[in-house]
C-alpha cells in the first residue's frame, strides 16, 4: 500500500471526523449528558486513526526498503552470474562459459545448416617467457593477448574465452572458412604487433601464438566436443609446424 494512496483510505475516516467536531463545537458550554460520551468516542477515534495512519507509513517505508533489497538482490545475482563466467584475470570468457555457448551453437547450427568455425590458440613458449619475466609479467601477458582477441571478435554472437593456462578459444557462429582463417590471422598478426618481448622465445624474438581453425557443418549425430578435438589436432600441428603460424582444414569431417 503506497503513500500515493494514503489520504484516500482514510478520507471518508476524516470526513467523520470533521462532522463530529462540528457536533462537539455545536454542544459546547451546553450541559447535554451526552456529550462527554460522545467526546470520549470522538476522541478515541481520532487517536485510532492518527495510529492507523503511522502504521500505514511505516507499512510504506518498510515496503519502499523491501523492494530495494529485492533489487539489490536482483544486482548481485547478475553480477555473480557475470562473475562466474568470466575468467578473473583476463576479463573475457572463462571455460565454462566457453562449454556453454558451444554447445548451445552447436545444437543451433544443427537445426539450421550453417557452419560454425572455432579457433583455439596457445601462446608460442609461454612457460619460457613466465620462468624468464616471472609470473606478473605473465599475466599481463595474457591480459593483453586476451583484449587481442577481443577485439577481433567483435560481432554480438562471438565469443572469445580464456580456454586455460595460456590457451585461448573463439566460437564465430555462421562463419564460413574463409572467415574464420582472416579472423585467425588478425589474432595472430595484432599479437605480433603488441611487441611484448620473448628472448627466450625460438619462434621470433616478442610474442606469438599458434593458432588451429576449423569449420564445422555440425549435425545431429555429432558433439561439440568433435568439434574441440579437431580444432585440438589442428593446433598441435601448427605448434609442430613451426609455431606463429594458423593451420586450417575445410571442414571438420575431413582428415587432419
Amino acid at each position: 500500500m503506497t503513500s500515493d494512496n494514503r489520504s484516500d483510505i482514510f478520507q471518508a475516516d476524516y470526513k467523520v471526523l470533521d462532522a463530529a467536531e462540528k457536533v462537539l463545537q455545536d454542544l459546547e458550554g451546553s450541559d447535554n449528558a451526552i456529550r462527554p460520551q460522545f467526546e470520549e468516542i470522538y476522541l478515541g477515534y481520532k487517536r485510532l486513526l492518527r495510529q492507523s495512519s503511522h502504521l500505514i507509513i511505516i507499512a510504506d517505508r518498510q515496503q519502499k526498503r523491501l523492494i530495494d533489497l529485492q533489487n539489490d538482490i536482483v544486482e548481485k545475482n547478475r553480477e555473480l552470474e557475470a562473475l562466474s563466467i568470466t575468467d578473473g584475470m583476463t576479463g573475457i570468457a572463462n571455460r565454462r562459459r566457453f562449454d556453454e555457448v558451444l554447445t548451445q551453437e552447436h545444437a543451433r547450427h544443427a537445426r539450421s545448416g550453417a557452419k560454425l568455425s572455432l579457433i583455439l590458440l596457445d601462446v608460442d613458449h609461454f612457460k619460457a617467457f613466465n620462468d624468464n619475466y616471472g609470473h606478473v609479467q605473465g599475466d599481463e601477458c595474457l591480459r593483453q593477448i586476451a583484449r587481442v582477441i577481443a577485439d577481433c571478435t567483435t560481432r554480438p554472437a562471438d565469443l572469445a574465452a580464456r580456454y586455460g593456462g595460456e590457451e585461448f578459444a573463439c566460437i564465430l557462429p555462421e562463419t564460413d572458412n574463409n572467415g574464420a582463417i582472416a579472423i585467425a590471422e588478425k589474432i595472430r598478426c595484432g599479437i605480433i604487433a603488441l611487441a611484448l618481448p620473448h628472448k627466450c622465445s625460438s619462434v621470433a624474438d616478442v610474442v606469438t601464438v599458434s593458432l588451429g581453425v576449423v569449420t564445422a557443418p555440425c549435425t545431429t549425430d555429432a558433439s561439440a566436443v568433435d568439434i574441440v578435438t579437431q580444432v585440438d589436432e589442428l593446433l598441435y600441428q601448427a605448434k609442430s609446424s613451426g609455431r606463429n603460424r594458423v593451420e586450417f582444414v575445410k571442414s571438420c569431417c575431413g582428415a587432419v
